[in-house]
């Protein structure tokens, strides 16, 4: 789902959009809009620095028109949503969307101000889970509106990460969130509390970390995990290494709240992640639904739900755990073996003589009799 620019070739679409029944119902002009007048305003909106319009698409299906006006004081907006696809939460996916891709293109520092019939409850509702604030009323043909402002806000952000892969999550987000304040933490050395009360920050993402989060940390900042295993199936550690050995071609990677249980706090939203490559090759992939979830979270401003279903918990692996079996008969477990312990920090597959250590990288299955792979021999 994602909001894209206006064209002129949307011109009969919005045209369409703006003679349904109930959008002139809800609007200031209550008049049908004529053609010729349409074809006139939108050639000029489109051309007009001081509007933005954009189209929400959910894959293939157009969803519904969002435009912000600019005056001296503020941004004046407006949004509909095609009649198929009302009461299905497009309304306020839309609005919160639209703001962010507001604020990216602009800069805004400007409020923004919404006009609600007095009698149009869906959209009353629909701005104030948006975090605007009712300011007032106004008459307008004898009919009420109530007065919505959303003043702009900027908040710190935190990304906790050891890994470099990770590294490109602030490059995107900085992108996406301009006016937000976005900081990168990759040692325990500058994660402390006294630390982070110097910069006070909203929330804490923490891609990919393997020390304990101390519990002062958590029980005063936003704290939230992403685990790659389908919460609260693969709770504990070294949740990719669990899932390959056990079989799993896919998984699901959990945005959860950090509370003193490990991996026990409440669900914000789940992605798929297929787990087919090399370990680092699917933390790559990883770090790109990542970036989306935290997305999502910050745009749609997603409140978690407790976990459901039963409770299986996985045990962290050790170094010496790499060793390969001298009984492993299957070639392709052996392949997942070494491929799952091919990343960077990781202790890779090995096997070992009196003398000398085998360490296995960028295993490729060929045939199923075969596997190249590079080695790297170590004397002992």
């Amino acid at each position: 789902m994602h909001l894209r620019d206006i064209n002129i070739k949307d011109m009969q679409l919005i045209f369409d959009w703006a003679n349904d029944d109930e959008v002139r119902q809800n609007a200031i002009n209550k008049n049908k809009i004529i053609w010729e007048e349409h074809k006139e305003w939108i050639s000029k909106k489109i051309l007009n620095p001081n509007s933005q319009i954009f189209i929400l698409q959910d894959e293939e299906k157009t969803i519904g028109q969002i435009r912000f006006d600019k005056t001296k004081a503020h941004f004046e907006i407006d949004y509909s949503i095609d009649k198929r696809y009302r009461g299905l939460g497009y309304g306020h996916k839309i609005l919160c969307l639209g703001i962010q891709k507001l604020n990216q293109k602009v800069r805004n520092v400007l409020p923004i101000k919404a006009l609600v019939q007095e009698n149009n409850i869906a959209s009353k509702k629909i701005f104030k889970n948006a975090k605007f604030i009712e300011s007032g009323q106004q008459l307008y043909n004898g009919m009420k509106y109530i007065v919505y402002m959303l003043k702009p806000k900027a908040n710190t952000y935190i990304i906790l990460s050891s890994k470099k892969w990770n590294s490109n999550i602030l490059i995107y987000l900085k992108n996406a969130f301009p006016w937000h304040n976005w900081i990168m933490i990759d040692n325990k050395d500058n994660f402390t509390l006294e630390q982070l009360d110097k910069v006070n920050p909203h929330t804490i993402f923490i891609p990919h970390w393997s020390l304990i989060i101390p519990s002062k940390i958590y029980s005063k900042y936003n704290c939230i995990v992403f685990h790659m295993t389908d919460l609260p199936y693969g709770r504990g550690g070294s949740p990719l290494q669990n899932l390959i050995e056990r079989g799993y071609k896919k998984t699901k990677v959990s945005a959860l709240k950090v509370i003193k249980e490990i991996d026990a706090g409440d669900i914000f939203l789940k992605k798929e992640l297929n787990l087919f490559g090399t370990a680092e090759e699917i933390f790559i992939r990883a770090n790109t639904l990542i970036e989306t979830m935290i997305f999502e979270i910050v745009t749609f401003d997603l409140k978690p739900k407790p976990q459901e279903g039963n409770v299986v918990y996985f045990k962290r692996r050790t170094p010496e755990m790499s060793k390969i079996d001298e009984n492993l008969q299957e070639i392709e477990k052996l392949y997942d073996h070494i491929r799952m312990l091919d990343a960077e920090g990781y202790p890779k597959a090995y096997l070992e003589t009196n003398f000398f250590k085998f360490e296995f990288t960028r295993a490729a299955l060929k045939t199923n009799e075969t596997i190249i792979t590079d080695v790297r021999i170590i004397k002992k």
